[in-house]
């Protein structure tokens, strides 16, 4: 039993242009033995419509669920570390511009000549460039919002709690809800092999199940 025909040809095309980095993912997940072709076997007959955008959709979802950032990978306690290092350093920073008197304005223009964010303080009159700006913030505010934004961010993610591949877990667990809202099903052996080929694992359908399942929340 071959790979589908669709999968073939976006190997094809990516291996001469690969524009959004699927290639990788691709070479690793469509190799001829069963159970990579059961699992493309199992998405084309979810397909819609007579293109392949349902193979390059799956490797979006795939290389998306790869690749979180490396703080949602964290432990609480490293977390907790991370946030309180950024506020630090934050803090720390806003004060040395404020002590050499370095805070300044950025603005927001629109007009013909200037368009797009600047410093208000490089503009010869900067109280003109103030008074003419759709937006203005100073960048210590600015940078206590990207602070806020960061401890947010960081909070909002949860790590497994498992001891192993917490990469590989959180991997299957992003497949499934993608799979949960397109298809209304995990598609557990379709995850199973992924996690496999990407994560050099050897989880069985069982072993996602119990992966995806929700977790109490850690204190």
């Amino acid at each position: 039993m071959p790979l589908p025909d669709d999968v073939s040809r976006v190997r094809s095309r990516l291996r001469g242009y690969d524009r959004d980095g699927y290639l990788p993912f691709l070479e690793k997940l469509a190799s001829d033995d069963r159970e990579c072709i059961r699992m493309w076997k199992a998405l084309e007959r979810r397909k819609v419509g007579d293109d392949d955008l349902w193979v390059t959709s799956f490797l979006g979802a795939v290389q998306h669920a790869a690749n979180y950032p490396d703080y949602h990978y964290l432990s609480p306690r490293k977390q907790k570390n991370l946030t309180k290092k950024i506020m630090k350093a934050a803090d720390r920073l806003i004060s040395v511009l404020d002590e050499n008197g370095l805070d300044c304005h950025v603005i927001y223009l629109d007009g013909k000549n200037f368009s797009g964010f600047y410093v208000a303080e490089e503009f010869n009159d900067p109280d003109g460039a103030r008074h003419y700006a759709k937006k203005e913030v100073l960048a210590s505010v600015l940078i206590r919002h990207l602070v806020e934004r960061a401890e947010q961010e960081i909070t909002s993610t949860t790590a497994p709690r498992a001891t192993g591949n917490v990469r590989a877990i959180m991997f299957a667990r992003a497949l499934a809800e993608r799979h949960e809202w397109q298809y209304h099903t995990p598609l557990l052996a379709v995850i199973a092999t992924a996690t496999n080929r990407l994560f050099d694992t050897s989880y069985e359908q069982g072993d996602i199940h119990k992966l995806i399942e929700p977790q109490p929340p850690r204190l």
